[in-house]
This record gives structure tokens, C-alpha cells and sequence, in this order.
């Protein structure tokens, strides 16, 4: 490591004296590396020792501190990127054979990658020098691959994608039982907020064997080939419906329908928090003559901390609970209660009325209590 002068243009010490330093860089020899130097500052009639460039502490009229500083040079690895050209988000069709797939991707990195790949969610497998290949023998319906790279210098990433294979066969005995694709007709590619969404379709009479793939995942068995509901994934969602034929042994597959799912679980559900307002409601108050008296209730499964806010100003916590007095016009009451499960907040708009007479006696009574104070200070 090579020390230049002090960076900075100044250090603080413990007896709060700040002392002017010299500008200048450091340098370490290795990255990822901790370092550590020492600051030395003096004051008064201090004189250097020219061979080493320090200090010397036993001069008089001189006081020299020491400041030890750690730091540590960092350098993390470049951006390591995958652009998977193959498969596409695609559907791919064969005749009278399993479905053979390009496996094609580009890297950003000159540093020597190491590259796997998982089809269908199953083992990784090993891809040798990161080198294009195929995937061979797929079976009709959806599939999906995920390929991991990482590098010598640390990085890494990956990427997925989504396709499906379509296997056609020309044989006239095998297609004369063969079923046909089955045609999709709920859910539509729109938005639901829904928990749960219909799975609508038709097949023909020679679909034996139903089942359906949502997002590429694992096939779920449709019994006896009828209609029913499913859970849709937040977000984007692909589903399709294949069918198989007993005698042919034939599998066909639906077009894919491609939808978006907004719904999420209500927050109170998961919190177990439910918090009740008696007071105040959503009414106007004469508060002419008197003060607003907050009541409210919160509930948990397990213990909740709770705060309260009147008009949006500092929270407070529940177990202060005091009269309000405010003024006339609207406002607002909001509690927060929160655990480990997760939170809850209900608000209430109200408003409040003052007559005339009682915000002038109000007044008159602030103006007493300023002229006191001041008589007071002048007395003095």
C-alpha cells in the first residue's frame, strides 16, 4: 500500500479542537483488502524529524495526537448479464416425433463462466463451457428452463422462460381416436381480482385424460374431463389444458391463454388485528362547552402495539388516552396497530362545532393568561 497526505481537510478530536491537514489519496495494493493507517496531528512549536517524517512526542511545547483510521477497499464484480435467445415464449409443433428444442444464450463476461440449466423445475444439469446444445425428446404440453451462470470474478445470474410443445402424428389408426385441442373459453386474457376464476373448455368425445399447466408448473388432473376453478398467481399468469386419448395414447394441447391476476389477500386476515371506533364517530360535535373523550378498542391474536393521530400530527401511543379540545371545522382520527403477523389501520372523518360565544370566551381567557405572564416578567 502507497500513503499520500491526508485526504481531508480536517479531523476532530475528543477535546473538540480541529486541526487543518494536508490533501492528498490513498491507494490499496489488493481488492476486497482491509487497511489502516495512522493520522498524526500536532500543535504548537512542534519540529519534524526529516528522516522519517514524523513528530516527535517528547519535544516541548509540542502535543501530538494520534488518530488510527481502517478502511477497506472494495471492488465488486462486474455485471454479469444472460440474454437466452432459445427457447422463445413459444409454442413448438413436431410431427411423428418428440419435440427437439434449441438451447442458445449470449454472455457479457470475458471471465472463464461455469453454466447449468433446469428443465421443468428437475436436476440441474451442467452445460461444460457455457455452449449452446438442444433439448431433446420433450413431451407435448408446457414446459419451462431456468439457466444459472456465474463467473471467476464472482458474478452471477440467470434467466427463465416459458414454452410448450405440440405433437401432431400423421398415422390414420391413431388419430381415428385422436382428441382434439381443447379450446379455452374462461379465463380470457384480461384483468381479474379474484381469489379464485373458473376454468372453462370443451373436448370431444375421445378425450379420456384432462389435466392443466398454470405458469409451466406441474399438471394438475381435471376428473372426468369436466370444468372447475383454480388460484391464479399474482401478476401475469399462462394457462392450458391438455388432453389424452386411452387408445391412441395421443396428447393434445390447448392454445395458451394468457391473463393478469390483482388480487391479494386482505392485510386484516393475516394480522389478526381488528380495531373498533365508538368515539369519535362520523357526526359533527358541539364541543361549545365541552371536550372530546376518545373510545376505541383493539384486538390480536398476539400482542399489538398501537398508535393514534389526530389530523395527521405526531402518533401517540394508545395507552395515553386524554380529552381532546379542537377547534370548530373538520378533522380526522386515524389508529395504527401492528404485531408480528402483520398490521391494520382505521380512520374516522369527523367534525366539530364551537359557538361564537365559546371561542370568544376562549380567547378572552388566552388573552388573561398572556398579560399575567407579562406583568410577571416586568415586576422582575
Amino acid at each position: 500500500m502507497s500513503l499520500g497526505e491526508w485526504n481531508a481537510s480536517a479531523s476532530v478530536f475528543d477535546d473538540g479542537e480541529t486541526y487543518e491537514c494536508g490533501n492528498g489519496s490513498l491507494f490499496g495494493e489488493f481488492p476486497n483488502t482491509q487497511y489502516n493507517f495512522t493520522l498524526q496531528v500536532w500543535e504548537g512549536n512542534c519540529t519534524k524529524d526529516e528522516s522519517s517524517g514524523y513528530i516527535s512526542e517528547n519535544q516541548e511545547n509540542c502535543t501530538v495526537n494520534h488518530t488510527q483510521v481502517y478502511y477497506y477497499v472494495n471492488v465488486p464484480p462486474p455485471l454479469l448479464e444472460i440474454e437466452l435467445t432459445a427457447p422463445e415464449n413459444i409454442t413448438y409443433e413436431f410431427t411423428d416425433e418428440l419435440g427437439t428444442v434449441p438451447l442458445s444464450f449470449n454472455l457479457n463476461t470475458s471471465s472463464a463462466p461455469t453454466c447449468t440449466y433446469s428443465l421443468d423445475e428437475g436436476g440441474t444439469i451442467e452445460q461444460g463451457e457455457c455452449a449452446n446444445t438442444s433439448l431433446i425428446e420433450l413431451v407435448g404440453g408446457a414446459h419451462n428452463l431456468t439457466l444459472w451462470v456465474n463467473n471467476s470474478e464472482g458474478a452471477t445470474a440467470n434467466a427463465t422462460v416459458f414454452f410448450s410443445v405440440l405433437l401432431h402424428y400423421t398415422n390414420e389408426t391413431e388419430n381415428e381416436t385422436a382428441p382434439q385441442a381443447p379450446v379455452i373459453s374462461s379465463p380470457v386474457n384480461e384483468t381479474y381480482n379474484l381469489s379464485t376464476l373458473d376454468l372453462n373448455y370443451t373436448v370431444d368425445e375421445t378425450a379420456y385424460n384432462c389435466w392443466y399447466f398454470l405458469n409451466g408448473g406441474e399438471p394438475i388432473d381435471l376428473i372426468s374431463c369436466i370444468n372447475g376453478t383454480f388460484t391464479p398467481a399474482f401478476g401475469a399468469n399462462s394457462l392450458q389444458v391438455a388432453v389424452n386419448s386411452l387408445s391412441s395414447n395421443e396428447t393434445n394441447i390447448s392454445e395458451t391463454v394468457y391473463f393478469t391476476s390483482i388480487y391479494e389477500e386482505p392485510e386484516n386476515e393475516t394480522a389478526n388485528i381488528t380495531i373498533s371506533i365508538i368515539t369519535p364517530a362520523n357526526i359533527t360535535y358541539d364541543l361549545s362547552a365541552d371536550a372530546l373523550n376518545l373510545n376505541f378498542a383493539v384486538n390480536s391474536t398476539s400482542p399489538a402495539t398501537c398508535t393514534y393521530s389526530i389530523d395527521g400530527r405526531t402518533a401517540v401511543n394508545c395507552s395515553f388516552i386524554a380529552p381532546l379540545y379542537l377547534n370548530s371545522g373538520p378533522h380526522n382520527f386515524t389508529i395504527y396497530a401492528y404485531n408480528d403477523e402483520g398490521n391494520e389501520t382505521k380512520r374516522v372523518f369527523f367534525s366539530v362545532y364551537k359557538s361564537a360565544s365559546s371561542q370568544l370566551n376562549a380567547g378572552v381567557l388566552l388573552l388573561i393568561v398572556v398579560l399575567f405572564i407579562f406583568m410577571l416578567i416586568k415586576r422582575r
